[in-house]
């Protein structure tokens, strides 16, 4: 996903911080996350969470992030 790498930093997204509780995913691992399973053609985001765990090509397209199945709706 050199696509993504090359492109975030020009797109000006600011990742949110949080004062209590637990940090926000990086935005640019999700993006990757999410456009890889466009890519195969995966849109439930059960699936999605249950891959980017599981799946060796899945966790390192997404920088080895293991978001839930709510995290992945909200992104």
């Amino acid at each position: 996903m050199e696509f993504v790498e090359e492109v975030y930093p020009l797109l000006n997204i600011k990742e949110p911080k949080k004062k209590k509780g637990k940090d926000s995913l990086p935005v640019d691992s999700m993006l990757k996350l999410l456009i890889y399973a466009k890519i195969q053609h995966i849109d439930r985001t059960s699936i999605i969470a249950d891959m980017a765990r599981y799946h060796d090509i899945f966790k390192y397209v997404c920088d080895d992030i293991r978001p839930s199945e709510r995290s992945i709706q909200r992104y």
